[in-house]
């Protein structure tokens, strides 16, 4: 397992494009470092950012039904 993994490394696990990443950590979803003026990301960084879009996409989707009642 390596120390730390760069934004198309991450991509390539995640199925999210670098646009994608890059848009989740300006809205604070992903936390990482610049190094040398490259994104890094450490495991546990990585490990946070799954849990916090679950925990979104969960907050969303339980809202949904009640929307869904209400524009009928």
């Amino acid at each position: 397992m390596k120390d730390f993994y760069s934004i198309n490394e991450l991509a390539v696990m995640t199925g999210f494009t670098t646009r994608s990443l890059r848009n989740f950590i300006q809205m604070e979803f992903l936390k990482g470092e610049k190094v040398n003026g490259e994104w890094k990301f450490s495991t546990e960084q990585i490990e946070n950012f799954f849990v916090t879009i679950h925990h979104k996409k969960l907050k969303k989707n339980r809202h949904y039904p009640l929307f869904k009642e209400i524009q009928m």
